[in-house]
């Protein structure tokens, strides 16, 4: 078309269009005649006429629209900020403003996909019960009272699972991030759970006298041959974990046509799998206090024992969710090497004037020791979503903890010498699992 248009003189382009206008008005009577000529032949055939059908028995438009049924429910105006972006993305780029109304109404959410969290951030806030465990019952004394008639010691220890169930806080605060082209959220989240502590004191008294002993303190003047001991045990954890999130969402919404002929959009359920990484400080704090006193001379002593661990280091964890309309459950797990920055500081000050030295002074002797540790967690979670941006969780919780320095197992070290080589060196194969129970709820916003 170019071409021709080029080899047109300027003189012909008023004769060209003329010409153009002329055949187009010719062609179009031509065929208004052929199709005038077909409608007569048509009208005047005997044989159409008579098999024609009876159209008086066919309603009129304005009958049949009378006869159906006015639209139940009530019709409402519809803003932006009622729909979500997938909502908004079902619609024209025009048909969805600010206070329009629409003559028909859209499919009900029943259990949307789009229900769940709603928000940029969100908070969980939970109470966890937990049991501390450190596998086996610790022996503090012995009382020998009866071993010339039964030939049996009476044994003290202090239980695997001092203290029972301990509540500790767990928060945690996130924000959504951004969705990505595999359809799964990003979000980062900071999480604080403690301070939970579990403890146990009691006093020990002997049946004869100068027949108890000390099983942590063997054979140091003041712990051995006594009447009474008393020991006060407390064990405390912190924790603090900064996370980085990917989880799956849900599929798109499909419309399901239900008994009454209704059209409503429902999510169907589905597994969802996320993975997780960051950063972890766990605290893990103990102190143990031993005084003795012997009534029948003049003899006795105070142990004080006090470790720490400080563990620092990169976990990561993934979590299979089964997501169904109102509730979920969910199985997750984290796990990752630390670094234990142990430490311990023990005092002991003892006399018996029956022995030989008669005192022993330990003050303040401190050991640290850097070590390689691991810390692995497990939950299994039940939730129920009560509105699409509260939800409440009960869930059940476990925990491990290895190379760890415990009070109970550095009192073995005390060896009798005074200041020249009264301590060993620091023991880091102590380790501590906690299990128990967790409830509290999650809100978006």
């Amino acid at each position: 078309m170019a071409h021709a248009v080029d080899m047109i003189s300027p003189g012909e382009p008023r004769k060209v269009t003329a010409r153009v206008w002329q055949t187009g008005f010719l062609a179009l009577l031509a065929f208004g005649l052929l199709a005038a000529r077909a409608d007569a032949q048509l009208l005047f055939v005997p044989e159409l006429v008579a098999e024609a059908p009876d159209l008086d028995g066919i309603p009129s438009e304005l009958d049949l629209a009378e006869e159906l049924p006015s639209p139940t429910g009530d019709r409402r105006a519809f803003s932006a900020d009622e729909m979500t972006a997938e909502d908004i993305s079902l619609l024209d780029d025009h048909s969805l403003l600010e206070g329009d109304s629409y003559d028909d109404e859209f499919a009900p959410l029943l259990s949307s996909g789009t229900w769940f969290r709603r928000g940029f951030w969100y908070t969980r806030q939970e109470v966890v019960l937990l049991q501390m465990d450190n596998y086996k019952n610790k022996t503090i004394a012995v009382d020998f009272s009866n071993i010339g008639v039964s030939q049996i010691a009476q044994i003290f220890a202090i239980s695997r699972t001092v203290g029972g169930l301990a509540a500790n806080a767990k928060l945690t605060l996130g924000r959504f991030l951004y969705r990505d082209a595999n359809n799964r959220d990003h979000t980062a989240e900071f999480t604080f759970m403690g301070p939970g502590k579990w403890g146990a004191d009691g006093v020990v008294r002997s049946i004869s006298d100068d027949a108890l002993f000390s099983a942590l303190i063997p054979f140091v003047p003041g712990f051995t041959q006594i009447d009474v001991m008393s020991f006060d045990y407390e064990s405390r954890l912190s924790n603090l974990e900064w996370n980085y999130r990917m989880r799956r969402r849900l599929q798109r919404d499909v419309l399901m046509l239900d008994a009454n002929g209704r059209w409503n959009r429902e999510m169907q359920p589905e597994m969802l799998y996320g993975y997780l990484f960051g950063l972890r400080w766990m605290s893990i704090d103990e102190l143990f206090n031993i005084e003795t006193e012997a009534t029948g001379r003049d003899a006795g002593g105070i142990a004080r024992v006090r470790s720490q661990n400080d563990l620092i280091g990169f976990q990561f964890g993934g979590e299979a969710i089964y997501q169904h309309k109102r509730w979920s459950l969910e199985f997750d797990g984290k796990a990752g090497p630390y670094v234990n920055f142990a430490g311990r500081n023990i005092s002991v000050h003892s006399r018996d004037v029956a022995a030989t030295p008669d005192t022993f002074d330990v003050d303040n002797n401190r050991a640290d020791r850097d070590v390689i540790g691991f810390i692995g967690e497990i939950g299994l979670h039940a939730t129920y979503f009560a509105r699409p941006n509260l939800s409440f969780r009960v869930g059940y919780e476990a925990l491990w903890v290895n190379s760890l320095t415990l009070a109970l197992r550095e009192l073995r070290g005390v060896r009798l010498g005074g200041q020249s080589a009264p301590v060993q060196a620091i023991n880091t194969a102590g380790g501590l699992q906690y299990m128990g129970f967790s409830t509290g709820m999650e809100l978006h916003w």
